[in-house]
């Protein structure tokens, strides 16, 4: 192996390739030779000193005119953009002809066991890539489409190693016409993920072979093999909800720490659809915040659940339009339900919401009501209840109650209820819906609770809508789990996985499991445990077509508002003091902190301190409002620490001081913003 810094040519001649000259001088590479070929390795800081041409091209408009001394730090989006940019660069330099390629390890900054590696052929063909697993049965192999320049993917690999990755070229008959074995090394897992999988029990033919977990406490998102091995992460943790599957091998991301007051839990104001190479191909802002749950309706639209700020919150669910992040649809609950449950705030607690085409209906399941609804998206009129009816009984919605065909086992406290596309009783009149009945009765105990403090249930139900029946088709035991949870149907293999987010009792110190059950049995083929515990899980899945694509990305690429400054009026200034000697002391709050993202600012606090936000302009003074809610479970969420987020594009052009109501004293921040005329 050898080690060297390289030189390159300092001209400015405004070509893709003359930016990869540039690029490379100052970048550091190690240079491995390999039996058959060579591989030029570009570390976290050579690629970090090679994007800086590319970062100029890439900035929104009206950015350029924000000047400031608050810590600038970059948008995920635009990272991606510049890098994405300065890897299609390299690749269409054709400086890299197999066998000699470029690899970069966690290209993106975000997703530490991937790589990508770069490189050309004269030939049109396919590659083939294995990652070697510690036997061949925890191997992995994919096909990537056949192309003349290669962007190759590397996935599942292992942490704190030298990984033997093999990369195979195929022409259109299959024949192997080259290969290159190429040592990758990734460094340690993130602390939280040290020994945090057990492996109980392994079935023989697992009918999901890489599993996924994701939100909790105290995990980064992750995702390990058959034997327990984690062989992918996120480099940061996410809010306690997790990352949320699309279509495409994507996923969106909460923000864990950009969020924004409710009157209970703070709700994530800022989230990214990425990709398993940790790339983010669009940022969203929501001013009152999602939570719980993300379900894709199409490639236009995403469903959420949200907060309508009205003295509740986690009681609504919105429609998000990936393009613009405009909230195009809501639903209030207590619209559909009535307020006779209204007696909290976090009363209804939506943990899952989906739209379902064939009948144009969102199905919702409301923990805190131990109720499944569904609703007519058009009309927004409740279709069905599925629900206990004596909890429900005289209430506006009772006529709305499925009526039980036999013995029906009802949910408490249930999480995940999607409608399934699979007919499981062979019914035409009827729909399967699936439900992680939680069977749990403390938040809000329902008198006709039928007792049964063992267990929880994978559960499986038939609905008929003509005759507004509902019948339990099937219910697959698991061990008592309080909260979470979701269930994987795997008809093909006739398995049920329950993913048990929090077990009521815990395995030798393990909180969660993730189970591979029998679906004609409900027998535990696979048992997997997880320490801290999760939010939900899936299958690893990544889209290696796509994952081959340069990133497409749209010029406006954050959407969505934050919560804006609006003109100040003098009578609410008067006998406010701006006292610029009256500063927040350093080291008696060190919890205060400012950051800024482009348009956005984030103001690092504890829950609901901050009252408002003060820029006193030479032209005008302006306010943004982050006392519109109070905080009514201050025993769990008044030590909250978090990034209060809020943007700025609105304030006309100006030097501005900032100042902050601090717990209703007014303290100078010594920091200012400057916002220069639109150019011309």
């Amino acid at each position: 192996m050898t080690s060297e810094f390289l030189t390159g040519g300092r001209r400015k001649l405004g070509t893709a390739k003359t930016k990869v000259i540039r690029a490379f001088g100052g970048g550091r590479r190690r240079t491995v030779r390999v039996d058959g070929g060579t591989v030029v390795f570009y570390t976290a800081y050579g690629v970090s000193r090679a994007v800086r041409p590319f970062r100029e091209d890439s900035v929104r408009p009206g950015i350029k005119q924000i000047h400031s001394n608050i810590k600038k730090e970059p948008n995920l989006t635009r990272r991606t953009m510049v890098r994405d940019a300065y890897f299609e660069s390299v690749l269409q330099s054709d400086q890299y002809a197999f066998p000699r390629i470029f690899v970069s390890v966690n290209p993106f900054g975000e997703s530490p066991l991937t790589a990508l590696a770069l490189f050309t052929t004269q030939q049109s063909c396919r590659v083939r890539v294995t990652v070697k697993g510690n036997t061949p049965r925890t191997d992995y192999t994919y096909e990537l489409p056949s192309a003349k320049r290669h962007r190759v993917p590397i996935v599942w690999l292992y942490p704190n190693r030298e990984n033997k990755v093999l990369l195979e070229l195929l022409n259109e008959p299959g024949d192997v016409t080259g290969k290159l074995e190429i040592p990758v090394t990734t460094g340690e897992l993130p602390a939280n993920l040290c020994d945090v999988i057990k492996v109980n029990k392994v079935s023989e033919d697992p009918a999901i072979k890489r599993l996924l977990v994701s939100g909790g406490v105290n995990i980064n998102t992750c995702a390990f093999d058959e034997e327990g091995e984690i062989r992918f992460c996120l480099k940061r943790r996410t809010k306690g909800y997790g990352i949320f599957p699309l279509s495409k091998g994507r996923f969106i991301y909460m923000e864990k720490d950009r969020a924004n007051a409710t009157y209970t839990n703070p709700q994530c104001a800022q989230y990214h659809e990425m990709d398993y190479l940790g790339r983010s191909f669009m940022s969203y802002l929501t001013d009152r915040g999602i939570h719980h749950t993300v379900e894709e309706r199409d490639a236009r639209r995403i469903m959420a659940g949200t907060n309508t700020l009205e003295e509740h919150c986690e009681d609504a669910v919105c429609e998000i339009d990936r393009q613009t992040g405009e909230i195009v649809w809501m639903l209030k609950i207590v619209d559909v339900l009535g307020d006779t449950y209204v007696d909290m705030v976090d009363w209804a607690h939506v943990n899952s919401a989906a739209y379902n085409e064939e009948d144009d209906s969102v199905i919702i399941s409301l923990r805190n009501v131990h109720a499944i609804l569904c609703v007519d998206y058009s009309t927004k009129e409740l279709k069905w209840l599925l629900a206990d009816p004596d909890f429900w009984k005289g209430t506006p919605v009772e006529d709305k109650l499925l009526k039980p065909v036999g013995d029906v086992k009802w949910c408490y406290q249930q999480h995940s209820a999607f409608i399934l596309k699979e007919d499981l009783d062979g019914d035409p009149n009827t729909r399967n819906v699936v439900v992680f009945d939680n069977h749990w009765n403390k938040r809000r105990p329902a008198e006709s609770f039928d007792g049964d403090e063992e267990y929880s249930y994978a559960t499986f139900y038939s609905v008929n809508e003509k005759e507004m029946t509902v019948s339990l088709f099937k219910a697959l035991a698991v061990p008592k789990t309080t909260i979470r949870s979701n269930v994987i149907l795997c008809r093909e293999k006739n398995r049920v996985y329950a993913m048990c987010g929090n077990f009521n009792v815990q395995d030798d110190g393990y909180a969660g499991g993730l189970l591979e059950l029998d679906y004609e049995t409900g027998e535990i083929l696979s048992d997997f445990r997880v320490k801290p515990g999760y939010f939900r899980g899936y299958e690893f899945d990544p889209c290696f077509e796509e994952l081959v694509k340069p990133a497409q990305i749209p010029a406006d690429y954050e959407v969505g508002a934050l919560v804006k400054p609006r003109k100040a009026e003098q009578d609410e200034l008067s006998g406010l003091v701006f006292d610029p000697e009256k500063r927040i002391p350093d080291r008696e709050n060190t919890e205060l902190r400012m950051i800024m993202q482009e348009d956005c600012l984030f103001l690092r606090a504890l829950d609901h301190t901050v009252r408002k936000v003060y820029y006193r302009g030479e032209n005008g003074d302006y306010v943004q409002d982050l006392d519109r809610t109070r905080q009514t479970m201050a025993h769990i969420f008044s030590d909250a620490l978090y990034y209060n987020s809020m943007q700025i594009d609105t304030l006309p052009p100006d030097y501005y001081e900032i100042y902050l109501d601090y717990n209703g004293e007014i303290l100078y921040t010594g920091k200012h913003i400057q916002k220069d005329p639109p150019e011309a």
